[in-house]
């Protein structure tokens, strides 16, 4: 999983719009029409705002894995044997999944990302892998300050985007009534069209 780079936001409010279109549109077309156009709107909207992202990274444990790298991934000046595979330590952080784990995958319109992370998710764990070169899970410490520098700098690269995510959640929810109540006009229009225009025919 690339974090906040596999979707733009704007995608997942569409899906939000689209979902909140569809079931206004597939309501019994005579129990909508009793229903007050603003109360509709209200109802609907509120049970459609979406909750902030909050991603706690000060709750976290670490472990370390030895994983191979070929050796031509390696840079160039490692004296490795480039045509064999070669074992490395990986840092792996685990921390609480967030509630809105899905937003994690989506890229804000101000995207902040300055640090390379691959994530998993596992069961209710996010899973941030942090890959060294070096060839033993024993780190010394010039390898174990790099690691805890790389990943202050993850951790504050993350925090900004799920602000930038919370502001346009913020402007998602802000909008969302009257683009509701919209939907509900169009469609109670077209139904009084329709009505009209059947009466109509039928009056001779």
């Amino acid at each position: 999983m690339k974090l906040f780079k596999e979707r733009d936001i704007n995608e997942y409010f569409k899906l939000i719009f689209d979902k909140i279109n569809s079931d206004i549109e597939n309501m019994n077309e005579d129990k909508f029409m009793e229903y007050n156009s603003e109360e509709l709107s209200k109802n609907k909207s509120e049970a459609s705002k979406l909750n902030h992202l909050k991603v706690d990274l000060s709750k976290r444990t670490s472990s370390v894995t030895m994983v191979k790298i070929e050796g031509k991934k390696f840079p160039p000046l490692y004296d490795v044997d480039r045509g064999k595979s070669h074992s490395c330590a990986r840092i792996d952080y685990s921390y609480d999944l967030p509630k809105e784990s899905e937003l994690l995958a989506f890229r804000p319109t101000k995207f902040h990302m300055t640090q390379r992370i691959e994530a998993t998710i596992n069961k209710d764990k996010l899973i941030l892998h942090h890959q060294t070169l070096y060839g033993n899970e024993n780190l010394p410490e010039v390898e174990t300050s790099k690691v805890k520098n790389s990943m202050t700098l993850v951790h504050e690269d993350i925090n900004r985007n799920v602000e930038y995510i919370n502001l346009e959640i913020d402007v998602f929810n802000n909008k969302i009534e009257e683009l509701i109540l919209k939907i509900i006009n169009d469609r109670r229009d077209r139904i009084n069209r329709s009505r009209d225009q059947n009466n109509d025919l039928n009056d001779f």
